[in-house]
C-alpha cells in the first residue's frame, strides 16, 4: 500500500513499511518546515493557529515608549500587565494574581497583555526595573508581582493601597 505525499512542492511515495531513506524523508521533513506556505493537504489556513507577533525591527523612540507606558498606567487606578488577560490566562502566574484580586474583592482594574505587544514588553521591564510578569501598578506605582502581592496579602497589608474605586 503505498501513499502520495507532497511537501513543499516535492511528491514523495511513501510505503506501509516506508522504503524511504531516513536522510531523504528528513530532508523532506526540513523542507517543509521552513516553508511558511506549507498547510498540509486537506486543511485550511484559517483553522491553522494565528501566527504569534513578530519583534520588532523598528527603533523605538525609548523617551516616547516610556510616555506610552505611563499614560498605561495612568489609565485605571489598578493595572496589571500579565501574560493573557482575566479568564484567557497564558502563565500560572497571570493566572493566579488574577485569582488573588478577585479574592481581594478587586473588579475594577485595568490589564495589559503584555504578550500582544513587545515593545511594551520589553520597554516596561526597564520602565520598572522589574524583569518579570506579572507586574501590578496602584496610583501610578510599582507594587511588584505575583510574590509581593501574595506578601503583603499576608501582612495585611495590600487593602491599605487599594483605592476605594478598585472595589465594585
Amino acid at each position: 500500500v503505498s501513499t502520495q505525499s507532497t511537501w513543499a512542492g516535492q511528491a514523495a511515495t511513501v510505503e506501509k513499511h516506508g522504503p524511504l531513506p531516513t536522510a531523504e524523508l528528513v530532508g523532506l521533513i526540513k523542507k517543509a518546515s521552513q516553508n511558511s506556505k506549507y498547510t498540509a493537504k486537506g486543511t485550511s489556513t484559517a483553522s491553522q493557529a494565528p501566527a504569534k507577533r513578530q519583534k520588532t525591527t523598528q527603533v523605538v523612540d525609548p523617551n516616547a515608549l516610556n510616555k506610552r507606558i505611563a499614560d498605561i498606567i495612568a489609565s485605571k487606578p489598578v493595572m496589571l500587565f500579565m501574560k493573557g488577560s482575566p479568564g484567557n490566562e497564558r502563565c500560572g502566574f497571570s493566572r493566579t494574581i488574577v485569582e488573588i484580586l478577585k479574592q481581594q474583592n478587586v473588579s475594577n482594574y485595568g490589564t495589559f497583555d503584555i504578550l500582544e505587544d513587545w515593545d511594551v514588553r520589553q520597554g516596561i521591564k526597564t520602565y520598572s526595573n522589574w524583569k518579570t510578569f506579572p507586574q501590578l501598578y496602584i496610583n501610578n506605582k510599582l507594587i511588584g508581582g505575583l510574590d509581593v502581592v501574595k506578601e503583603l496579602i499576608e501582612e495585611e497589608e495590600f487593602q491599605e493601597l487599594l483605592p476605594e474605586s478598585a472595589a465594585s
